[in-house]
């Protein structure tokens, strides 16, 4: 049996805690007092407004100060209470009139921001209140009531981890004002998640789990339930998604990716934490994530930008205050395979390998050697990504929860998709001034806004745009070997500038993705060869990729033709 507790984060936290007081204006005469987004207050010209995500560090200062934990030397301090008090205040100062808040551009009207910053707010006031002046407790209260009114009427169901925040943010909401009605908004919005969570245990993400924003999910769902502990309901949710988080949970201690539809790798491990005593998997969760962020093999606050740096800080600090002393003792992993059909996730263990296949994603895949003295992954393959004569990026990436595929008995997938042209954000300089113009004339229009912010997420993330361009992948797994067939080919002329085999690559703009750690150094592949002049010959290419298994060893061979 081994004992796990809350000296597993101490020495990775506490470190980071210059860098979170540094984001913050101190000065009490600046008009930005109290704001943590260091481009608006400090470099100025960078952006010309404050994201309000930022101001969630709030938080972090409240727990800072109202908690003794080992080491913690800003605890009690009048300087830590005053930052944390002025971050709280700026919160309410940049509120729109509606009510909401922005993150990506002024006026924006955000669900995810409105409901996040306005939990953590609302978290900080509850531990802060008795400390609060008059003043200051009545324009807070003020600005809940505004954010929470604004929640109540709105709703982002595509995105299940926003719902939840809401969840909570208007739980707290109720906590502070005593008005029913928004503990009966928290109850109708829990309602609609557990409603919509899938059979087989993870919450929608644009259609289909994402491994990342299912553990924020996972994370205010259990803040919600450690204040409202006799929901069964909620609990048996939060059980299955556990069970269903605990698959991905890599042998080299690394989590989630590419095959999620979102592509994000982190862990926030508070709501772990808080039901590690009651439910076995997050204790097994919990005991490879902490190897991993000692190690840097997962995405934690260090790897990140300032942003979410601001939002993880405060999670990771409460999952250091909730975290208490459990046993778990080691059992042996078994081989075995399962497919998650709703998910379209293919995982299979083997003694020499483990393997990780989204069948949904047009077989974005990874692979781990078991070896005994050293688990690390192998191969991780993305698809492919190409461009066209005329400039424009394509991929063979892009999620479809309708994709038909077909499996035989002998252990082979065969995958039929197209290319599929690609979706990132315009440079903002381009279109800079018409977009500000928008911003601050008719974007102030909450219709007009709402409508422009379900268009982005649609062209961005839901809309898809196929090509000539084909391929067609074969997996054939077995207990030595893992064999892929790829065939590209297009039935019209097309001539590409690029085509290459991606080792590490997104197809959509998701701004928590693509950040770096340890554990994605991957192994040299193909993704520096352009195969574009072997495909223009013929406007058809031939991959395949072999993964032998010996004992201890394996044996990596790619070949094009």
């Amino acid at each position: 049996m081994n004992n796990y507790n809350n000296y597993n984060y101490i020495d990775y936290i506490l470190p980071q805690i210059p860098r979170l007081i540094s984001l913050q204006d101190r000065d009490p005469s600046s008009p930005t007092y109290g704001c943590f987004d260091r481009n608006y207050w400090m470099l100025k010209f960078v952006t010309d407004y404050p994201c309000a995500r930022y101001q969630e560090a709030s938080l972090a200062m409240a727990l800072l100060y109202c908690h003794n934990f080992p080491g913690n030397s800003y605890y009690n301090r009048d300087d830590i209470l005053n930052w944390a008090v002025a971050g709280m205040k700026y919160w309410e100062k940049i509120q729109s009139n509606s009510g909401s808040f922005s993150e990506a551009f002024p006026n924006q009207q955000s669900f995810v921001v409105t409901a996040f910053t306005t939990y953590a707010i609302a978290e900080s006031y509850i531990m802060l209140e008795m400390f609060l002046n008059e003043k200051t407790k009545n324009k807070l209260i003020k600005a809940f009531i505004k954010s929470g009114n604004w929640l109540l009427n709105h709703e982002n169901i595509m995105t299940f981890n926003q719902t939840s925040g809401s969840v909570i943010a208007l739980h707290n909401i109720y906590l502070i004002t005593g008005f029913q009605k928004y503990n009966l908004g928290a109850k109708i919005k829990l309602d609609t998640i557990i409603s919509n969570q899938n059979k087989e245990g993870w919450y929608p993400e644009y259609g289909g789990p994402d491994l990342g924003y299912f553990s924020l999910a996972i994370d205010y769902l259990s803040k919600y339930y450690n204040k409202n502990q006799t929901n069964v309901t909620l609990f048996n949710s939060l059980d299955k998604a556990i069970n269903f988080m605990k698959d991905f949970i890599h042998p080299d201690g690394s989590y989630g990716g590419e095959y999620g539809t979102r592509n994000t790798e982190y862990i926030y491990p508070d709501g772990l934490e808080l039901l590690a005593n009651k439910i076995k998997p997050a204790r097994l969760i919990l005991k490879s994530f902490y190897s991993s962020i000692k190690e840097n093999k997962i995405i934690n606050p260090a790897c990140v930008d300032d942003r979410y740096f601001s939002f993880m800080i405060p999670n990771y600090l409460q999952a250091l205050i909730h975290s208490i002393e459990w046993e778990y003792s080691i059992e042996k992993e078994a081989n075995f395979i399962k497919i998650y059909n709703n998910a379209g996730i293919y995982i299979r263990r083997e003694k020499k390998y483990k393997l990780y296949l989204s069948i949904k994603k047009n077989g974005v895949l990874k692979v781990f050697h078991m070896a005994k003295d050293k688990k690390k992954m192998i191969f991780n393959n993305c698809g492919y990504v190409a461009v066209l004569s005329n400039g424009s990026r394509i991929s063979s990436q892009s999620y479809n929860p309708k994709l038909n595929y077909y499996n035989n008995e002998n252990n082979e997938i065969v995958i039929d998709t197209n290319f599929f042209k690609r979706k990132d954000f315009m440079q903002l300089d381009k279109i800079i001034i018409p977009f500000r113009l928008f911003n601050y004339t008719i974007g102030r229009s909450s219709r007009i806004m709402n409508y422009f912010n379900n268009y982005l997420k649609k062209l961005l993330l839901l809309k898809k745009n196929p090509t000539p361009l084909k391929l067609k992948r074969q997996i054939k797994i077995d207990k030595d070997s893992i064999i892929i067939n790829d065939k590209i080919f297009s039935s019209k002329k097309i001539n590409l500038n690029l085509l290459r085999y991606m080792n590490s690559f997104n197809s959509i703009s998701v701004v928590s993705s693509r950040f770096f750690c340890r554990s994605k150094l991957y192994p040299k592949q193909l993704d520096n060869i352009n195969l574009a002049k072997s495909f223009n010959n013929n406007c058809k290419i031939e991959i395949k990729t072999k993964i032998i298994f010996t004992q201890n060893k394996y044996f990596l061979d790619i070949k094009y033709e």
